[in-house]
Protein backbone atom coordinates (compact mmCIF):
# COMPACT_ATOMS: atom_id res chain seq x y z
CA UNK A 1 0.00 0.00 0.00
CA UNK A 2 1.69 3.43 -1.02
CA UNK A 3 2.98 5.47 1.75
CA UNK A 4 -0.26 7.23 2.89
CA UNK A 5 1.79 10.78 3.80
CA UNK A 6 3.04 11.16 0.18
CA UNK A 7 0.73 10.02 -2.32
CA UNK A 8 -3.26 9.40 -2.68
CA UNK A 9 -4.72 5.85 -1.92
CA UNK A 10 -4.48 3.49 -4.79
CA UNK A 11 -6.61 4.25 -7.24
CA UNK A 12 -8.63 1.91 -9.64
CA UNK A 13 -11.73 3.06 -12.12
CA UNK A 14 -14.66 2.86 -9.97
CA UNK A 15 -17.04 0.16 -10.80
CA UNK A 16 -20.59 1.18 -13.24
CA UNK A 17 -22.38 1.48 -9.57
CA UNK A 18 -26.11 2.87 -10.20
CA UNK A 19 -26.66 6.50 -9.25
CA UNK A 20 -28.39 7.11 -5.80
CA UNK A 21 -30.95 8.35 -7.41
CA UNK A 22 -32.48 5.07 -8.56
CA UNK A 23 -32.00 3.88 -4.66
CA UNK A 24 -33.49 7.16 -3.58
CA UNK A 25 -37.33 5.61 -5.65
CA UNK A 26 -37.35 3.41 -3.45
CA UNK A 27 -36.32 5.21 -0.53
CA UNK A 28 -34.75 2.45 1.18
CA UNK A 29 -32.65 1.79 4.11
CA UNK A 30 -32.38 3.33 7.47
CA UNK A 31 -30.07 5.66 9.76
CA UNK A 32 -27.88 5.38 12.64
CA UNK A 33 -28.45 8.79 14.00
CA UNK A 34 -26.18 10.56 16.48
CA UNK A 35 -24.56 13.69 17.53
CA UNK A 36 -20.84 13.89 17.70
CA UNK A 37 -18.51 16.79 17.09
CA UNK A 38 -16.69 18.12 14.15
CA UNK A 39 -13.44 16.29 15.28
CA UNK A 40 -14.84 13.29 15.43
CA UNK A 41 -17.23 13.58 12.29
CA UNK A 42 -13.64 13.99 10.52
CA UNK A 43 -11.90 11.05 11.99
CA UNK A 44 -14.70 8.92 11.45
CA UNK A 45 -15.73 9.40 7.97
CA UNK A 46 -11.56 8.92 6.90
CA UNK A 47 -11.19 5.85 9.17
CA UNK A 48 -14.48 3.95 7.53
CA UNK A 49 -12.06 4.60 4.36
CA UNK A 50 -8.93 3.38 5.57
CA UNK A 51 -10.12 0.49 7.47
CA UNK A 52 -11.53 -0.49 4.68
CA UNK A 53 -8.75 0.30 1.87
CA UNK A 54 -6.89 -1.89 4.28
CA UNK A 55 -9.10 -4.74 3.85
CA UNK A 56 -8.57 -4.86 -0.23
CA UNK A 57 -10.15 -7.53 -1.90
CA UNK A 58 -10.28 -8.37 -5.63
CA UNK A 59 -10.23 -5.77 -8.17
CA UNK A 60 -13.45 -4.44 -8.50
CA UNK A 61 -15.78 -5.90 -11.39
CA UNK A 62 -18.27 -4.11 -13.07
CA UNK A 63 -21.91 -4.32 -11.30
CA UNK A 64 -24.63 -4.13 -14.19
CA UNK A 65 -26.46 -1.03 -13.92
CA UNK A 66 -29.72 -2.68 -14.98
CA UNK A 67 -29.79 -4.44 -11.03
CA UNK A 68 -31.04 -1.54 -10.00
CA UNK A 69 -33.63 -0.82 -12.58
CA UNK A 70 -34.70 -4.70 -11.69
CA UNK A 71 -35.03 -3.96 -8.15
CA UNK A 72 -37.50 -1.04 -8.80
CA UNK A 73 -39.05 -3.05 -10.90
CA UNK A 74 -39.70 -5.81 -8.29
CA UNK A 75 -40.99 -3.39 -5.64
CA UNK A 76 -43.44 -1.74 -7.73
CA UNK A 77 -44.99 -5.07 -8.82
CA UNK A 78 -44.67 -5.78 -4.75
CA UNK A 79 -47.05 -2.70 -4.14
CA UNK A 80 -49.39 -3.30 -7.04
CA UNK A 81 -49.78 -7.15 -5.25
CA UNK A 82 -50.73 -5.32 -1.70
CA UNK A 83 -54.10 -4.05 -2.11
CA UNK A 84 -52.96 -0.61 -1.75
CA UNK A 85 -54.99 1.09 -4.69
CA UNK A 86 -57.21 2.83 -2.08
CA UNK A 87 -53.75 4.77 -1.37
CA UNK A 88 -52.79 5.54 -5.27
CA UNK A 89 -54.61 9.25 -5.68
CA UNK A 90 -52.37 9.92 -2.44
CA UNK A 91 -49.15 8.99 -2.84
CA UNK A 92 -46.40 7.61 -5.12
CA UNK A 93 -45.18 4.76 -3.60
CA UNK A 94 -42.27 4.67 -6.05
CA UNK A 95 -41.01 7.69 -7.92
CA UNK A 96 -37.92 9.47 -9.60
CA UNK A 97 -36.25 11.99 -6.77
CA UNK A 98 -35.93 14.33 -9.72
CA UNK A 99 -39.64 15.37 -10.37
CA UNK A 100 -41.84 17.40 -8.08
CA UNK A 101 -45.28 15.34 -7.61
CA UNK A 102 -48.00 15.78 -9.22
CA UNK A 103 -50.60 18.68 -7.98
CA UNK A 104 -52.61 16.86 -7.23
CA UNK A 105 -50.87 15.19 -4.76
CA UNK A 106 -48.45 17.80 -3.35
CA UNK A 107 -51.89 20.51 -2.94
CA UNK A 108 -53.75 17.57 -1.13
CA UNK A 109 -54.41 18.81 2.06
CA UNK A 110 -56.63 16.36 3.90
CA UNK A 111 -54.84 13.81 6.47
CA UNK A 112 -55.16 10.18 6.69
CA UNK A 113 -58.45 8.55 7.34
CA UNK A 114 -58.60 5.94 10.40
CA UNK A 115 -59.93 3.54 7.52
CA UNK A 116 -56.48 4.57 5.62
CA UNK A 117 -54.33 3.79 8.53
CA UNK A 118 -53.90 -0.16 7.71
CA UNK A 119 -53.59 0.49 4.12
CA UNK A 120 -50.20 2.73 5.30
CA UNK A 121 -49.13 0.23 7.75
CA UNK A 122 -49.20 -2.21 4.34
CA UNK A 123 -46.87 -0.48 2.25
CA UNK A 124 -44.44 0.41 5.13
CA UNK A 125 -44.58 -3.40 5.52
CA UNK A 126 -43.62 -4.05 1.42
CA UNK A 127 -40.92 -1.07 1.92
CA UNK A 128 -39.30 -2.56 4.48
CA UNK A 129 -39.34 -6.07 2.41
CA UNK A 130 -38.11 -4.09 -0.55
CA UNK A 131 -35.57 -2.33 1.89
CA UNK A 132 -34.11 -5.81 2.92
CA UNK A 133 -33.87 -6.89 -0.31
CA UNK A 134 -31.74 -3.88 -1.67
CA UNK A 135 -29.45 -4.29 1.26
CA UNK A 136 -28.56 -8.02 0.66
CA UNK A 137 -28.20 -6.22 -3.08
CA UNK A 138 -25.83 -3.79 -2.21
CA UNK A 139 -23.73 -6.25 0.43
CA UNK A 140 -23.06 -8.48 -2.86
CA UNK A 141 -21.32 -5.24 -4.39
CA UNK A 142 -17.57 -5.90 -5.10
CA UNK A 143 -14.82 -4.81 -3.12
CA UNK A 144 -13.19 -1.20 -4.04
CA UNK A 145 -10.15 0.43 -3.63
CA UNK A 146 -8.56 4.87 -3.49
CA UNK A 147 -11.84 6.92 -5.20
CA UNK A 148 -14.30 4.08 -6.07
CA UNK A 149 -13.97 3.38 -2.52
CA UNK A 150 -14.55 6.87 -1.13
CA UNK A 151 -17.61 7.03 -3.58
CA UNK A 152 -19.16 3.91 -2.49
CA UNK A 153 -19.18 4.87 0.98
CA UNK A 154 -20.22 8.21 0.39
CA UNK A 155 -23.40 6.44 -1.49
CA UNK A 156 -24.30 3.85 0.99
CA UNK A 157 -24.38 6.50 3.67
CA UNK A 158 -26.46 8.58 1.77
CA UNK A 159 -28.34 6.10 0.92
CA UNK A 160 -29.44 4.82 4.21
CA UNK A 161 -29.61 8.61 5.66
CA UNK A 162 -32.45 9.51 2.92
CA UNK A 163 -34.35 6.06 3.06
CA UNK A 164 -34.10 6.68 7.09
CA UNK A 165 -36.36 9.86 6.93
CA UNK A 166 -38.77 8.64 4.17
CA UNK A 167 -39.46 6.16 6.61
CA UNK A 168 -39.63 8.96 9.59
CA UNK A 169 -42.09 10.58 7.31
CA UNK A 170 -44.63 7.38 6.69
CA UNK A 171 -44.68 7.07 10.65
CA UNK A 172 -45.75 10.87 11.02
CA UNK A 173 -48.22 10.49 8.60
CA UNK A 174 -49.74 7.00 9.99
CA UNK A 175 -50.00 9.17 12.96
CA UNK A 176 -52.06 11.54 11.01
CA UNK A 177 -49.76 14.51 11.57
CA UNK A 178 -48.92 15.50 7.96
CA UNK A 179 -51.39 15.71 5.24
CA UNK A 180 -50.86 13.81 2.10
CA UNK A 181 -49.25 17.08 0.69
CA UNK A 182 -47.13 17.82 3.18
CA UNK A 183 -46.02 14.33 3.44
CA UNK A 184 -45.20 14.42 -0.78
CA UNK A 185 -43.92 17.88 -0.62
CA UNK A 186 -41.34 17.05 1.80
CA UNK A 187 -40.56 13.69 0.11
CA UNK A 188 -39.66 15.14 -3.13
CA UNK A 189 -37.13 18.26 -0.50
CA UNK A 190 -35.35 14.63 0.87
CA UNK A 191 -34.66 12.83 -2.27
CA UNK A 192 -33.60 16.57 -4.29
CA UNK A 193 -31.70 16.57 -1.42
CA UNK A 194 -29.71 13.64 -1.76
CA UNK A 195 -29.43 13.81 -5.73
CA UNK A 196 -27.73 17.44 -5.19
CA UNK A 197 -25.87 15.76 -2.18
CA UNK A 198 -24.15 13.33 -4.58
CA UNK A 199 -23.50 15.79 -7.76
CA UNK A 200 -21.52 17.95 -5.31
CA UNK A 201 -19.58 14.58 -4.01
CA UNK A 202 -18.85 13.47 -7.47
CA UNK A 203 -17.62 17.34 -8.88
CA UNK A 204 -14.91 17.91 -5.24
CA UNK A 205 -14.25 13.91 -5.74
CA UNK A 206 -13.25 14.77 -9.40
CA UNK A 207 -11.54 17.30 -8.61
CA UNK A 208 -9.40 16.17 -5.55
CA UNK A 209 -5.36 16.38 -6.73
CA UNK A 210 -3.98 14.79 -3.73
CA UNK A 211 -4.07 12.75 -0.62
CA UNK A 212 -4.70 15.48 1.41
CA UNK A 213 -7.82 17.00 -0.86
CA UNK A 214 -9.45 13.72 -0.63
CA UNK A 215 -9.08 13.65 2.96
CA UNK A 216 -11.05 17.43 3.05
CA UNK A 217 -13.22 15.88 0.22
CA UNK A 218 -14.18 13.30 3.17
CA UNK A 219 -14.59 15.34 5.81
CA UNK A 220 -16.28 17.91 4.33
CA UNK A 221 -19.10 15.40 3.27
CA UNK A 222 -19.39 14.27 7.03
CA UNK A 223 -19.62 18.29 7.81
CA UNK A 224 -22.54 18.64 5.07
CA UNK A 225 -24.37 15.70 6.23
CA UNK A 226 -24.52 16.62 10.02
CA UNK A 227 -25.89 20.05 8.94
CA UNK A 228 -28.81 17.99 6.76
CA UNK A 229 -29.49 16.29 9.86
CA UNK A 230 -29.85 19.12 12.19
CA UNK A 231 -32.38 20.66 9.79
CA UNK A 232 -34.54 17.66 9.52
CA UNK A 233 -34.06 16.79 13.51
CA UNK A 234 -35.61 20.47 13.98
CA UNK A 235 -38.21 19.48 11.40
CA UNK A 236 -39.01 16.30 12.94
CA UNK A 237 -39.19 17.26 15.77
CA UNK A 238 -41.61 20.43 15.23
CA UNK A 239 -44.06 17.42 13.87
CA UNK A 240 -44.19 15.00 16.26
CA UNK A 241 -44.91 18.06 18.74
CA UNK A 242 -48.06 18.67 16.46
CA UNK A 243 -51.75 17.12 17.95
CA UNK A 244 -53.28 14.29 15.48
CA UNK A 245 -55.51 16.80 12.13
CA UNK A 246 -54.43 19.75 13.39
CA UNK A 247 -51.57 21.46 10.86
CA UNK A 248 -52.84 21.93 7.47
CA UNK A 249 -50.68 22.99 4.23
CA UNK A 250 -50.99 26.82 5.00
CA UNK A 251 -49.53 26.57 8.51
CA UNK A 252 -46.85 23.73 7.50
CA UNK A 253 -43.30 24.88 7.68
CA UNK A 254 -41.95 26.06 4.16
CA UNK A 255 -38.93 23.78 2.53
CA UNK A 256 -36.00 24.83 2.10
Amino acid sequence: MPNEQHSRPSMRSPPPRPPIRWLLALGLATLAAGCVDEGAREADAWASVRDAQRQMGAPPEARPAEAASTLRDDCAADMGRAGLDALRPKVEFIRDPDAPPPAAIADNDTFPSDAELPLIARWAGVRSACLARTERTAGQAPATVGEALVLATFLGDLRHEISARIGALIDVLAAQKLTYGEFARRRFEIGREGVYAEQRFRQALAATGSDAQLKATVAQAATDRAQREARWRAYLDGVAARAPNSVRLASAPASH
